[in-house]
Parts: structure tokens; C-alpha cells; sequence
């Protein structure tokens, strides 16, 4: 079972605190994760920035740009759209109401907990000790390290190092690099290759594994594999590709290049140039 941390934000009706200043005892109402904050944004559109201790920071309605900087800082996000950045330190970052943006990519010495929120979030992990919650909504998670979980709502994501989760809902996961690792979920979960790939793929969904060709002239040329678990679907490169489908039924896109795929039991869907075990065609 994954735990997710629930988080609460409070905050009182106060005029506007100055970036960098800690709040005085009258206006110290506004909490994030349970600890008082000593930044706290506005109504407007803020631009609050961390000091180099420990900050808590909480957003304002406005679409905010927060920098945490160096410190274990707490940072929640307000209601508007968000961009956050926890830069250095082992930082906990929540996600507002909004669609927002939440990166690790430029404090990656820390292991960091970063938690998007109801809204459609894009959300980035740096570290190998990342933990990343996509939250409600249909949020997109991309990982250099760590591991992802996509949370109940139809989430893309992206995985260069570590593993990615989809969870709930109807989720499309990518491994972009060797060695990662994929796990669908409760919903109808697709496979997604194409983006990061110059050259073909081999790929049973039943036994769960995949084998990604990376042409050359390219900077990562050579081939990487991948694992995953209860990922129904197949979405394929613009080359040839070799796909074996479940017990189940399956959609087996090949999508580009001269692609083979075999359905095996159940009522299949596919588009390829050679079909096996196939009962519809993907127009």
C-alpha cells in the first residue's frame, strides 16, 4: 500500500509580506504541512524566493513563482497556477488548487518529497531518493531518479532512471532510459514508446518486458531494456516494431514503421503492417 501524505493549508486574511521577511506573531496564521509559515504570498502574482535556513513557504491566490533555495524547506503552493522550485535541501513541496509546475531538476543533492495537487500538474524528480504524488487531476511526472506514482487521475509518465507508477486511471507510462522500471495500475494503462527513440522496439506485454533500439548518429546510441507490470496497451515508435500482446484484451498501436504484432487471446485492436490473433483494426 502507498501512503500519501496529507497536507493543510491554512491561512488568515493578511495584508501583504514582503519576500525574504519572516512573519510577526499577528499574522502568523498561515501553515504548510503543519508548520508556520515564514513566507507567505499574496492575492497577486508573487515571486517568492527562500532564504538559505530552513522557509516555509505558502503561495497566495495569484500564479506564483516560488524558489526555495538552499535549506529543508516546505513549500505549498496557493490557488492560482503555480511554478515551484526547490532547488537544494531535502525539500517537501506541495501543489496548490491550481495546474502547476513543480522542479526538482536543479536541486538534485537533495531527496526530496514533492506532491502535486487537485489540478493538472507537471511535476519533475532529480534524485534517486525522489518520492513524486501526482495527485488528483491528470498530471504528467517526468523522472531522472527516484520513483513516481501517477495518482487517480489519467497521468503521462515519463521515466529516464527509476520506476514509475500510474495508479489509478487510464495512464500512459514511457521509459526513456535502461533499466527502468513500469507498473500500470487499476486502469486500462498503455505503453508508450516514440518520443526518445530513433529506432525500433521488441516488447511482450505478458511476460513484461521491452527492448528499445537506439540508432546511430545519435548521443545514446546502442539499446535499452526495461521492465513493467499491468500494462494493457501498446503505442509504438515510428520504426519497426515487434509487439506480443496479453491473455487479455489489448490495443496494439505500432503506430509509424513497418511494425508485426500479435494479439494472442482476447478481443484485440491493432494497426500494423502484419497482424496476428487481431479481431479489430485501429483505423
Amino acid at each position: 500500500m502507498i501512503r500519501r501524505a496529507a497536507v493543510v493549508i491554512t491561512l488568515a486574511a493578511a495584508a501583504a509580506v514582503p519576500v525574504g521577511f519572516a512573519l510577526n506573531s499577528a499574522s502568523a496564521a498561515a501553515t504548510c504541512d503543519g508548520k508556520a509559515a515564514t513566507i507567505v504570498g499574496t492575492s497577486s502574482a508573487d515571486r517568492l524566493v527562500g532564504t538559505a535556513g530552513v522557509d516555509v513557504i505558502v503561495g497566495g491566490a495569484g500564479n506564483d513563482v516560488i524558489l526555495g533555495k538552499a535549506g529543508n524547506d516546505i513549500v505549498c503552493g496557493g490557488s492560482g497556477d503555480d511554478t515551484i522550485r526547490g532547488n537544494f535541501g531535502k525539500d517537501r513541496i506541495f501543489g496548490g488548487l491550481g495546474a502547476d509546475k513543480i522542479d526538482d531538476s536543479t536541486g538534485h543533492e537533495g531527496v526530496d518529497r514533492l506532491f502535486g495537487g487537485p489540478g493538472d500538474d507537471t511535476v519533475f524528480g532529480q534524485t534517486v531518493g525522489d518520492v513524486v504524488y501526482g495527485g488528483d487531476g491528470r498530471d504528467w511526472i517526468h523522472l531522472w531518479g527516484g520513483e513516481g506514482h501517477g495518482g487517480p487521475g489519467a497521468d503521462g509518465i515519463g521515466v529516464t532512471k527509476g520506476k514509475g507508477y500510474g495508479d489509478g486511471g487510464n495512464d500512459k507510462l514511457e521509459p526513456y532510459g535502461d533499466g527502468v522500471r513500469l507498473v500500470g495500475g487499476t486502469g486500462a494503462d498503455t505503453l508508450l514508446l516514440g518520443a526518445a527513440d530513433t529506432g525500433g522496439a521488441r516488447v511482450d506485454l505478458a511476460a513484461g518486458t521491452g527492448r528499445t533500439l537506439v540508432m546511430p548518429g545519435t548521443t545514446d546510441y546502442g539499446a535499452y531494456e526495461f521492465t513493467f507490470t499491468s500494462l494493457e496497451n501498446f503505442d509504438g515508435t515510428d520504426y519497426r516494431d515487434i509487439v506480443y500482446g496479453t491473455a487479455g484484451a489489448n490495443v496494439l498501436d505500432g503506430d509509424g514503421g513497418r511494425d508485426t504484432v500479435y494479439g494472442r487471446a482476447g478481443t484485440d485492436a491493432c494497426r500494423a503492417e502484419v497482424k496476428y490473433g487481431c479481431e479489430r483494426l485501429i483505423p
